[in-house]
């Protein structure tokens, strides 16, 4: 008798978010793109998340699933620390220079947690191909990079 897997994985979750994405970003443009150049925005958005989803899915059938599974289930709790310090900024609005601080901070513990998923799925497996995967697995749901975020 076969095990039977669980309903909703990371995996499945993210993929799901991605899915959910693709599925909003038309609509999205048909309601607050107002020229050409919004519209052209938001098909290249479109066309990058496409491009995500089937990188996901082929990235995700040939890698080692229990690695996928725990990448991005860290991944994701990651992610939900961006999604707090987006509410910080938004809800309690601390005045600019702490606000790049606390920016920075959480960004740190962010990139320094994808750091310590590939570093222990490196050691575990004796490859440094484990480790790039483990965390781009657990970068993609953790948000876009710390990087990105300088262009606000």
């Amino acid at each position: 008798m076969r095990a039977s897997r669980p309903r909703f994985t990371s995996v499945s979750l993210l993929l799901g978010t991605v899915a959910f994405s693709l599925a909003l970003a038309p609509m999205i443009a048909l309601r607050y793109g107002y020229d050409v150049l919004s519209r052209s925005v938001s098909g290249a958005g479109f066309l990058i998340l496409l491009a995500l989803a089937g990188c996901l899915w082929a990235c995700g059938r040939r890698a080692v699933p229990t690695r996928v599974r725990r990448s991005a289930a860290a991944g994701l709790l990651l992610g939900v620390l961006w999604v707090i310090e987006i509410g910080i900024n938004n809800v309690l609005a601390p005045p600019l220079p702490g606000r790049d601080i606390l920016d920075d901070v959480f960004w740190a513990v962010i990139a320094l947690g994808i750091l310590l998923v590939a570093g222990v799925a490196a050691y575990g497996a004796g490859r440094l191909r484990a480790g790039v995967e483990a965390g781009a697995w657990a970068a993609w749901p953790a948000g876009p990079s710390p990087a990105s975020q300088r262009c606000r």
